[in-house]
């Protein structure tokens, strides 16, 4: 008798682990970018969100850390204008060389589905293997959060630092220097 007792418990609590982790109360957020590029590439990240519970409210952070800021830079960031037009005026991206913040409040209709929500521009600066994280929040209806998938990639970026252009600055500064020391000795 114990053990059909223990049993019955023990199938209750892996039947309720099991709804928890549902699929159905999963929201992701999807960043697609290359993990491969060269130096002095500029490339897209991609970011999507995919839910199937209803979204009201939404913020996305991704910022360079500080110890990499000179290895690459974001250029420009381009929203969703038809989430900016459902928004209103509670839509806001602002960006930097190294940061960028979005967040939207639809008062209207709330969001299912995969929705683009923004496409980064980012160019590399520095060779290397680099981490990047995304952070995001969700509101339901009820102003209550919604928990998403947080990112972190990581891409690599080839190449060396004496690149052709950098070849073509030293032979001019070769040049001057010895147009300099022509001149005036040295």
């Amino acid at each position: 008798m114990k053990k059909i007792l223990l049993t019955v418990i023990m199938s209750l609590i892996l039947i309720q682990i099991s709804f928890a982790a549902s699929p159905a109360d999963i929201t992701v957020l999807d960043v697609q970018m290359p993990k491969e590029v060269s130096l002095g590439d500029e490339f897209d990240i991609l970011i999507s969100l995919n839910s199937k519970k209803e979204l009201s409210g939404f913020e996305f952070e991704f910022s360079i850390p500080s110890n990499s800021r000179d290895k690459y830079e974001i250029i420009s960031v381009t929203d969703n204008a038809e989430l900016r037009t459902l928004a209103g005026q509670f839509y806001e991206t602002k960006y930097t060389k190294s940061s960028v913040k979005n967040w939207f409040i639809l008062t209207e209709e709330p969001i299912t589905g995969n929705h683009h929500i923004l496409t980064v521009k980012v160019k590399t600066l520095h060779p290397g293997t680099f981490q990047l994280n995304f952070k995001s929040t969700g509101a339901d209806t009820e102003g209550n959060e919604v928990p998403i998938t947080q990112v972190s990639k990581e891409i690599t970026v080839s190449g060396n630092l004496n690149s052709e252009d950098s070849k073509s600055e030293n032979a001019i500064s070769r040049f001057i220097n010895y147009i300099l020391s022509f001149f005036f000795g040295g």
